[in-house]
């Protein structure tokens, strides 16, 4: 059983398509972080953590995102930006001693963009999850048990 947190945080800034900022539009982001404590210490400091990512998100809100140096050159696009915002966010909190398991950036409530370094399962039920998990890991026994009675002729 894996157990983590999500904690979830608002992001007003604007971009626009064709670099030019008086079309920009403006989105208010949520950015949904799945984070696990390195060492089992047991409570988590969810104030530590908030202190660490709100003190990160201030240089984005407000922002006119194509100005900022982090996207020089490239279209602030909701993929881009979780790119950064994972590589930077995963340094903080690595150094204070826990793990950002996945990101998940969405400009509206349809269009989400998730980052993980490993295989995570999205549900709205954590229960929907593991039961999605144990599917997997069912069929893949079924999967081995077949391979092991072609490998003994069995079938």
């Amino acid at each position: 059983m894996h157990k983590y947190y999500v904690c979830r945080y608002y992001i007003n800034a604007e971009h626009s398509v064709d670099n030019i900022q008086k079309n920009a539009h403006q989105h208010t982001f949520t950015l949904g972080l799945s984070v696990e404590a390195l060492a089992r210490t047991g409570m988590v400091p969810f104030f530590e953590i908030d202190r660490l990512v709100n003190s990160y998100v201030l240089q984005y809100n407000g922002a006119y995102l194509n100005a900022m140096p982090q996207f020089q050159g490239r279209y602030p696009s909701l993929e881009w930006m979780g790119e950064v915002i994972y590589q930077d966010v995963h340094a903080l909190l690595d150094e204070k001693g826990w793990r950002c398991l996945q990101l998940e950036l969405a400009e509206n409530p349809l269009k989400i963009f998730l980052i993980s370094d490993r295989i995570m399962l999205p549900s709205v039920n954590p229960g929907d999850s593991r039961i999605s998990w144990q599917n997997i890991l069912a069929q893949r026994n079924r999967y081995i048990e077949i391979l092991d009675q072609v490998r003994e002729g069995r079938k």
